[in-house]
């Protein structure tokens, strides 16, 4: 289970880390932040970035919250922020879904998951998932899982051999105590 946290803690953290080197890779050209304009010139964006440089682009007048054509310092950590306390949106999550800037093969797989299983997630139907829908899904999965794992078990599946290794280990004990018993009355 702990894996499994920190699978989507890299995740969001991930997200939230490409999304920061995109704004700032671009943010190069102009100091008072990011405009539509700085996205035709993407060469100093890694080729992994892209898909984040792609989930800025498209959601540019969500970010830009006060209209100017222009993503702040000030707004992108607005944004960055809201995946902590609110997640992400499955149009946002589609977005990174299939691209190559997940190299993580656990976060991928964990993308295209949650991806599947959006509304499932979404417990609180705010159009976001967040880390803790995340892991309470995943935990309830696992629950689900063993669950069923256990309904299937059968006794007949046990190995008879730990009999048989017990009962060996007891007689080795009890051949061994005789030979010390023997050992030390002939030594007198």
């Amino acid at each position: 289970m702990y894996q499994d946290k920190y699978n989507t803690n890299q995740l969001l953290l991930n997200t939230k880390f490409s999304l920061q080197k995109v704004y700032d890779a671009l943010n190069k050209t102009d100091l008072n932040g990011v405009s539509l304009e700085d996205f035709a010139n993407q060469n100093q964006i890694a080729i992994s970035d892209l898909p984040f440089s792609d989930l800025l682009k498209l959601n540019f007048s969500n970010v830009d919250t006060d209209k100017n054509q222009v993503i702040s310092k000030e707004e992108i950590t607005t944004l960055l922020n809201s995946i902590d306390k609110q997640g992400l949106t499955l149009d946002q999550l589609q977005a990174l879904s299939g691209q190559v800037g997940l190299s993580i093969n656990d976060s991928k797989k964990l993308l295209d998951e949650v991806v599947q299983n959006f509304n499932k997630i979404d417990t609180n139907h705010d159009g976001h998932v967040s880390e803790t829908e995340i892991n309470a899904y995943k935990f309830k999965k696992e629950v689900e899982d063993k669950k069923k794992e256990f309904s299937e078990f059968k006794a007949s599946n046990i190995s008879v051999f730990y009999a048989e290794d017990s009962t060996n280990a007891a007689v080795a004990s009890a051949a061994a105590s005789t030979t010390a018993s023997k050992t030390s009355t002939t030594e007198y």
